[in-house]
């Protein structure tokens, strides 16, 4: 009968290490210094890609160039797409890249093919299930999109169509780690301040100012 107990006890142990290793490592928020000019990346993680779209082309090389396209139809016609890869280390929540109005959410259903590895052939970034956040900002219109994948299998959205939102207010959050694309107007006078390979921060690093901006500053 003891050594039962102890079993039971042993597990029951595991279970609380796990559910507190899980909201102190996975669900931190650790403090952001938000910049007070500029727009600012909305995840944590590193650059993967960088793509122009510019109309009816897009200046990309062996990529599914038609569904990358449908990403900024509704954002502007040249636009930077951002591609943002979370490992499980980085933090999980999502950021508002400028102060904004919310003008839609959409979610929509795919698979989910790992988003980390090989995440540079952007498969998964079209593919995998995820959820877009379409918003008006004084840059022009902007989307964040949360993109699942092989274990971050669950999309939380905190953002809702009408709702006005602060830059570096959270936004939402993809659990385990995964991608956020960051679509951009390139036809509004912005200078992008990053390059792929970069590692960002959400809610401080500087994603693209004004051309004749100054260096933001942080608040």
């Amino acid at each position: 009968m003891a050594w039962v107990i102890y079993i039971l006890s042993s597990i029951i142990t595991i279970i609380i290490l796990i559910f507190l290793f899980y909201h102190l490592w996975f669900l931190r928020k650790p403090h952001r210094n938000i910049p007070s000019k500029g727009i600012v990346s909305p995840a944590d993680g590193k650059i993967i890609k960088i793509l122009s779209i510019d109309g009816s082309s897009a200046i990309i090389k062996k990529h599914p160039v038609g569904k990358i396209k449908a990403f900024t139809k509704d954002v502007a016609k040249k636009c930077w797409v951002i591609v943002i890869v979370m490992t499980p280390l980085n933090v999980h929540f999502q950021r508002a890249p400028a102060d904004a109005r919310v003008l839609k959410v959409r979610y929509m259903e795919g698979r989910l093919l790992n988003a980390v590895l090989g995440s540079d052939q952007l498969e998964a970034t079209v593919e995998n299930e995820k959820n877009e956040i379409l918003m008006q900002t004084e840059y022009g219109r902007m989307k964040v999109i949360q993109i699942a994948g092989l274990v971050a299998k669950r999309i939380v959205c905190f953002a809702g169509k009408n709702q006005n939102i602060k830059k570096g207010q959270e936004i939402g959050l993809i659990k385990f780690g995964s991608q956020v694309c960051l679509v951009v107007p390139r036809s509004r006078g912005l200078k992008l301040k990053v390059e792929e390979g970069e590692k960002v921060v959400d809610g401080e690093t500087v994603i693209a100012v004004p051309a004749r901006s100054r260096r933001p500053e942080t608040e």
